[in-house]
């Protein structure tokens, strides 16, 4: 979706990245105040239908139930992260994800298949996997590998 919405006008995606632009204006005494809706001119009008591009880019590229979860939301960058906490998860979730990835990864052995003379259920097929070590030629019958048909 990210790289349709960059496609489509960069600078939508800058809004939905970045937060709306909200038109404002500078007081006599240097404070900067966000304008109501009766002072805007057509610079701001236009500010605010990016803003809106931005948001329908964002609804039209969604179903019935991740409508839902944005329905609430007020600004395209609102429903961005919601999207992206949705699908993705927190930076939380996706390091421990790497980290359990990268274990696995870590953990990976080839398997080579012992041959076993003997009548069993199933031959050794690592020296090191999760039930221990064992010799070749070693049976065993690990419950969530073999089925009743066997």
């Amino acid at each position: 979706m990210e790289n349709y919405i960059q496609a489509e006008d960069y600078e939508l995606w800058m809004l939905i990245k970045n937060g709306p632009l909200i038109p404002k204006k500078t007081k006599e005494h240097g404070a900067t105040i966000i304008k109501k809706p009766e002072e805007f001119d057509t610079e701001d009008y236009k500010m605010m239908e990016k803003n809106a591009k931005a948001k329908k880019l964002l609804h039209f590229g969604l179903g019935p139930d991740e409508y839902s979860r944005i329905s609430k939301c007020e600004s395209a960058k609102d429903i961005w992260d919601v999207l992206q906490v949705a699908h993705e998860g927190t930076n939380q979730v996706k390091q421990s994800r790497i980290e359990f990835l990268v274990r696995k990864y870590e953990l990976f052995e080839m398997g080579v298949v012992l041959k076993c003379n003997r009548k069993c259920t199933v031959p050794v097929v690592a020296s090191n996997d999760k039930y221990g070590s064992y010799p070749q030629g070693t049976c065993l019958r690990i419950p969530e590998l073999v089925s009743d048909s066997i």
